[in-house]
């Protein structure tokens, strides 16, 4: 993603975020043949609420019940790419900046 793209993304507010995110699971769930209750019934919630969340409706759904919707069309993998893993420790990171925050001495 380039910073273009990225600036895009953050000048959208929760609600924008929600319709495209809902806009795009409706067509994976189309793509794979599933109807709205099959999706409901297989993550234990009803068909409103599907409905509900692919229109941008659903104002806030409980992570749980997002995280069932990605379970049923098997792209729950894609939830770990939302807080990926850190390259370096926490540890790494405060001694790396606490190196770059060190001046020379004065002479």
């Amino acid at each position: 993603m380039n910073a273009i793209e990225q600036r895009e993304i953050y000048a959208k507010s929760n609600f924008e975020v929600m319709t495209e995110l809902g806009a795009r699971f409706r067509a994976y769930r189309i793509a794979l043949g599933l109807s709205q209750k099959e999706v409901a019934e297989q993550c234990g919630t009803t068909n409103m609420t599907v409905s509900r969340f692919e229109c941008g409706k659903a104002g806030s759904i409980r992570l749980s019940t997002f995280l069932g919707l990605l379970r049923a069309l098997k792209l729950l993998e894609n939830a770990y790419a939302t807080i990926p893993n850190l390259l370096e420790s926490p540890s790494e990171i405060y001694e790396r900046r606490e190196k770059q925050r060190r001046r020379a001495p004065r002479k």
